[in-house]
């Protein structure tokens, strides 16, 4: 490839040395330190590219801003109105919430810090009390079950220590309380 060749006009020291001088494009480039990119295209600057990513950069944080600004006020406004935890509590006798655990489980700790403090206040809670059970010990605890304990943390809805229905694994607060509701409402 052929480098094209400029003729800039310099200035000297006498006017009647001015002439033209030659520079080579390379010369020229290093002359008004060029870079590669902008020789070849000199509309693609580096300070329109500076600009052009400090743009980007400052519209990328504009919009993570209003991200998180909707993620901060979205539970506000949203609310728990998912949860019935007053719903009307069918008189069934004798019932209890049998919980399932055993040492080490991780989702029983996490179950026993997000739903038990709200289950316990609502009626639903006083009307059928919790009670813990590890799960190596179910023969001591009395308890008839229909089928055997595979999943931790197991909640197990008993009237006189007969199982009536049981929620396998953790579920979640929201989840919790229908499960417990659509059991009660569709046990016999």
């Amino acid at each position: 490839m052929k480098t094209p060749v400029f003729s800039i006009a310099v200035p000297r020291t006498q006017p009647s040395l001015r002439r033209p001088v030659s520079y080579s494009g390379t010369q020229v480039n290093q002359l008004f330190n060029l870079s590669p990119q902008d020789q070849r295209n000199p509309l693609n600057s580096s300070l329109a590219k500076r600009k052009a990513k400090l743009g980007m950069l400052l519209m990328r944080i504009l919009v993570r801003l209003v991200f998180m600004v909707l993620i901060l006020v979205a539970p506000l406004s949203s609310g728990r109105a998912g949860i019935d935890r007053d719903a009307a509590v069918p008189s069934f006798g004798n019932l209890q919430l049998v919980v399932m655990e055993a040492e080490g489980c991780i989702y029983c700790t996490v179950f026993r810090r997000d739903v038990l403090p709200s289950y316990e206040e609502s009626e639903r809670g006083k009307d059928m009390p919790v009670r813990f059970v590890d799960v190596n010990d179910v023969e001591k605890a009395g308890l008839e079950l229909v089928q055997p304990i595979d999943i931790l943390p197991t909640f197990v809805v008993v009237k006189d220590n007969h199982e009536i229905g049981r929620i396998p694994g953790y579920v979640g607060p929201e989840d919790f309380f229908h499960a417990i509701n659509y059991l009660l409402s569709s046990s016999p």
